[in-house]
């Protein structure tokens, strides 16, 4: 049986982790700060600040997290990094799911934006500049999570390229090894050259 987004988000898996743990960590106490920092000192405009900022921004966020999550699908098909995955690394739950959990706080993200661009969320803090600095923090707290997990993506996908071609090179240089003066490493394909003595020789 497959196990679902959400089941990875809120149970622990064979390691003990749980998926939202990419979200609350220490990183928590920096999105706070920047969220605090920038609603205080950056005097923009509610209106401003979700139309020709945050909703933009977004927008780029998301087409990174796809494109990245794009790569990194690519990656997953080779049978040998495949194999590798699955005797060597994480749950494999951890790999896809991550990239989802990405898109998912942009989407938050997104939404946050359009609420508080039509109003507002309906919780008064007593004076309306009060409201208004709360929902910029929201706005930057909220920014800097998702600018983190799309760069969190991108590194990690990375990672995992650099991975691959340390396990295709392990690969190749192995066979290199076993097949001796009669291999010829072409590119990422083994050419296995026949004897001079047995043309028609399948080795």
């Amino acid at each position: 049986m497959v196990r679902g987004f959400w089941n990875w988000l809120f149970k622990k898996d064979r390691d003990g982790d749980r998926g939202f743990r990419n979200l609350l960590n220490f990183w928590v106490i920096f999105h706070i700060s920047v969220g605090i920092f920038l609603s205080i000192y950056l005097k923009i405009s509610l209106q401003d600040l979700t139309t020709k900022i945050a909703i933009p921004s977004s927008a780029i966020l998301v087409g990174l997290s796809f494109a990245w999550a794009g790569r990194s699908a690519s990656l997953f098909q080779d049978k040998a990094f495949s194999e590798f995955i699955i005797k060597d690394g994480a749950p494999v739950e951890g790999y896809i799911y991550s990239f989802q959990l990405s898109i998912l706080t942009v989407l938050l993200f997104i939404l946050l934006n359009f609420i508080i661009y039509s109003g507002g969320l309906p919780i008064s803090f007593g004076k309306n500049e009060y409201n208004i600095l709360m929902n910029r923090f929201l706005i930057y707290s909220m920014g800097s999570l998702a600018l983190r997990e799309c760069w969190g993506s991108i590194l990690f996908v990375n990672k995992l390229t650099i991975q691959y071609y340390t396990v295709r090179k392990e690969e190749i240089f192995g066979k290199e090894t076993t097949c001796g003066a009669n291999a010829v490493i072409n590119a990422c394909t083994i050419v296995v050259v026949a004897p001079p003595n047995n043309p028609k020789s399948p080795i």
